[in-house]
């Protein structure tokens, strides 16, 4: 049933005008407050890079404080890696989400990353841009005779939102929809929201595109797949489901200690930031912050060291980023766990491509489109274990690289998913938390 305006006009000319309206809003609010996350933690890092050694390596324990007697203060929920606040207040509270929660987790965001903590933009952006959508929709409700707008709808409003700011964060405009969708159960897709959420994270993308200096420094060479290739990717693959098994025990641990010691209360994200802070020092500050710079240099093969090398400097940046990341974010400070995600399962893609390219190929290095085969592979397999999103994996993979590497972030994605799939990082939802 409609209202008397929309008396004559069909359905589903009702349900397009509807959520054209509302998703090209929607994607551009949150594109725009993808794009003042991302501008404040670079004035911030800036700043922090501005200070003389050890500080920059130190900084994140501040950021803890800040976080915890400040943030967690007014907003408890206001903290950990956006994405199962999103789903909770999807699933559960019908699409609604306090406008102080979005604030605070924005604020939050800013403050870890920018003073050094080790997490992403994703979560985030897929908090806050379902945040936006959550609260633009109940803004709107003035239109709710025109657009024939119903309660039920906030909850697509805010996968919306989150589609769009994860589209605008890994610039991304199909995955992001995609991934905003499929989140929100495991190994399943919400298609009831797909198709606004990709309306709106294809909005989101263009004004964060238009609007930003952060450009997308991922495309690579054309690969010319060779089934001789099959073999090392598989192997990839399964590398990344057991990186994404130890990554998802690890987090749970990291969260499940950090629960039960509730006598440290508001001190639990400077107890991460403590950690992470440790784990600068010892590593030159490789594992800090949103690590932006990590990543672009696993998009590069390494021709200057030999395979042992190689293994053992990448295994060493992977445990510090991934103990980095989950204290981080374990202990309660506001940042994503998808692009550190990321950087590990590349980083993991790197490693087989300096061991297996020369066995498997008879060649001493990979070329850069071989490199980038194995480096996505192992970001789409390590993705689609941690966060069970393999069709979104496979797309962003994808759309960051090109077409041409759809089989190695197939293979990714598929084995990895169905080897790790028994686990998810979420699975703490189940307990009301």
């Amino acid at each position: 049933m409609g209202s008397s305006a929309g008396r004559g006009v069909p359905r589903q000319v009702r349900y397009l005008i509807k959520w054209l309206v509302l998703s090209l809003v929607i994607g551009a609010v949150a594109g725009v407050l993808v794009y003042i996350v991302q501008s404040g933690v670079a004035r911030l890092s800036a700043a922090r890079a501005m200070l003389p050694a050890p500080y920059p390596y130190i900084l994140p324990v501040l950021g803890g404080l800040i976080v915890g007697f400040a943030v967690h203060r007014i907003d408890a929920a206001a903290s950990g890696f956006g994405s199962p606040t999103y789903i909770h207040s999807v699933q559960r509270r019908g699409g609604y989400l306090e406008p102080k929660t979005v604030l605070l987790y924005l604020l939050g965001t800013v403050v870890t990353l920018g003073l050094g903590g080790s997490g992403g933009f994703v979560g985030p952006a897929c908090l806050i841009g379902g945040g936006a959508g959550s609260i633009l929709f109940r803004k709107l409700r003035i239109l709710s005779r025109p657009l024939a707008l119903r309660t039920g709808d906030m909850r697509l409003a805010m996968v919306c939102g989150a589609g769009a700011g994860v589209a605008a964060a890994l610039d991304a405009p199909i995955g992001g929809g995609i991934f905003a969708a499929e989140v929100l159960y495991a190994a399943s897709l919400e298609y009831e929201g797909l198709f606004p959420a990709l309306l709106a994270s294809v909005t989101g993308y263009s004004v964060h595109s238009a609007i930003t200096e952060f450009g997308s420094p991922y495309r690579r060479g054309e690969l010319v797949f060779d089934f001789g290739l099959a073999p090392g990717l598989v192997l990839t693959a399964v590398l990344a489901s057991v990186l994404g098994i130890l990554f998802v025990v690890a987090f749970k641990r990291v969260f499940d200690m950090f629960q039960r010691h509730n006598r440290v209360g508001r001190w639990r994200p400077a107890i991460g930031g403590l950690v992470c802070a440790a784990l600068g020092l010892a590593l030159q500050g490789k594992v800090l912050g949103p690590g932006t710079e990590l990543f672009s240099q696993m998009l590069k093969p390494d021709t200057a060291h030999g395979a042992a090398v190689v293994v053992a400097l990448l295994g060493l940046l992977l445990l510090g980023k991934l103990a980095a990341t989950v204290f981080t974010v374990g202990s309660g400070n506001p940042a994503g766990l998808t692009f550190p995600v990321l950087i590990i399962g590349a980083m993991g893609g790197k490693i087989m491509a300096s061991v297996l390219v020369p066995l498997l190929e008879c060649s001493s290095a990979p070329t850069a489109s071989t490199h980038i085969a194995y480096v996505a592979t192992g970001m789409a397999g390590l993705l689609a274990a941690v966060l069970n999103v393999p069709i979104a994996a496979l797309v962003i993979v994808m759309e960051m690289f090109g077409t041409s590497y759809a089989a190695p972030a197939a293979l990714g994605s598929i084995i990895a998913f169905t080897l790790a799939r028994s686990d998810v990082v979420y699975g703490y939802l189940d307990k009301g938390e």
